[in-house]
């Protein structure tokens, strides 16, 4: 029982947690965009649906869900309907490696809703596991190496949505992004890598307890690598001025 919870339960109910917190921090991202957006240009931005347009992430979702989705004629019907899930799931997927808490984050919580199912012993093994108490879904000791491989197969989605559609127009266009995409990853690599070289480790969950330890963020000891990683973070996701 307690390995079942160790290694399944709850990694997956931190899984959950994760994905749900993500994409509803995204979806109130752009809403507080779009309403910093409208000050600056002297206008209120999203008013009308729910309080100071509150409620309008969700109907932006509920629009999207009810869209009619158009595949061109020709276009290779699969693989053009998979495409978006080959970019969005590498984004979902980086999160699992990314510490969120302290190593015992959850041992409270753990130690009172065990016992329910667990006597004393199991409740400590599955506590001082460090799997199911740390705050992150997973602590890999090449955690950095990781979030740049699986970041960079995002990039396959936006090739097969090209390829996909049976057209060289997309195609070029696929290709000349994901161009884009790659030549900017090199960037990253280079700011990462001198962060790095700090703690001396990949791990993430490390590189978070040496800056508690020395008690400094790596960003002031490495600025022109944060601002590498942020031109280049901007460049990435095509946001301005690079949205061209």
């Amino acid at each position: 029982m307690e390995t079942v919870l160790i290694y399944a339960v709850i990694p997956f109910i931190k899984i959950a947690v994760v994905v749900l917190v993500v994409l509803l921090s995204v979806a109130y991202a752009t809403w507080l965009e779009r309403k910093l957006i409208g000050h600056i240009q002297v206008r209120l931005g999203p008013m009308r649906v729910g309080w100071h347009g509150l409620l309008q992430p969700i109907a932006d979702g509920i629009k999207l869900v009810i869209k009619e989705d158009i595949i061109p004629a020709k276009a290779d019907r699969l693989i053009f309907i998979l495409a978006p899930f080959a970019s969005m799931v590498p984004a979902l997927v980086v999160f699992s490696v990314i510490p969120f808490g302290p190593p015992m984050m959850f041992e409270g919580l753990l130690r009172w809703v065990l016992p329910w199912f667990l006597d004393a012993p199991a409740v400590d093994r599955v506590v001082q596991s460090g799997i199911a108490s740390g705050g992150f879904i997973t602590n890999v000791n090449i955690a950095v190496l990781v979030v740049l491989a699986i970041s960079s197969v995002g990039i396959l989605g936006i090739i097969l949505g090209g390829w996909a559609s049976n057209s060289k127009y997309p195609l070029l266009g696929a290709l000349r992004s994901s161009a884009q995409m790659v030549s900017y990853e090199v960037g990253l690599g280079f700011a990462v890598l001198s962060v790095v070289l700090i703690p001396q480790t990949l791990s993430l969950v490390d590189i978070v307890q040496k800056q508690q330890e020395w008690g400094v963020w790596f960003v002031f000891l490495q600025p022109v690598a944060f601002m590498l990683f942020f031109i280049c973070g901007i460049a990435e996701t095509n946001r301005l001025p690079f949205d061209l």
